[in-house]
């Protein structure tokens, strides 16, 4: 089993953060990057029970929301992935998990991934190589919601942060 763990602080409300990351419209996007709501959540838009399918380099992930308790914690599972052939790829998700956490003035977000490969011989080679790609994945995302979650506060003249 591989484990991703990426994290980061901002300079913003966990409320605020909380609501940015589970917004599967603006949070899970990129140049190569789409998501979309397949099904909506029992109370929330985007919370349990959620299924949302995300698209990235050609490979389609299908995922549901398994856990959902604002403003600290979500979790996710990958249920399937589709390859860019368009076969189903051999890979399972344990789990996935966002825990967003006051910092006095900061917010801390610490984004967790556990997967397996299941192909033999060459799977434990291919989490290593898949591993390190999905963790730069997930920074970059992590440092997308900063810099627009931090801009909007600085444009904000209610709201004062403090420069780094």
């Amino acid at each position: 089993m591989y484990q991703i763990h990426v994290g980061i602080t901002i300079d913003a409300p966990p409320q605020q953060v909380f609501d940015a990351l589970t917004d599967h419209e603006h949070f899970i996007r990129g140049p190569a990057v789409t998501c979309r709501l397949l099904a909506e959540g029992r109370d929330h838009r985007n919370g349990l029970g959620a299924v949302r399918e995300a698209t990235s380099e050609g490979m389609v992930f299908t995922e549901e929301i398994t856990a959902f308790d604002p403003p600290r914690h979500f979790e996710y599972i990958v249920r399937r992935v589709i390859d860019p052939s368009g076969r189903l790829a051999r890979f399972r998700h344990e789990r996935g998990w966002l825990d967003v956490v006051s910092n006095g003035e900061t917010t801390r977000v610490d984004w967790y991934s556990r997967f397996k490969v299941t192909m033999p011989i060459v799977g434990w080679f291919a989490e290593r190589m898949i591993g390190p790609r999905a963790a730069a994945a997930f920074q970059q995302l992590l440092d997308q919601a900063k810099t627009e979650l931090e801009g909007n506060l600085s444009s904000d003249p209610g709201v004062t942060g403090r420069s780094s």
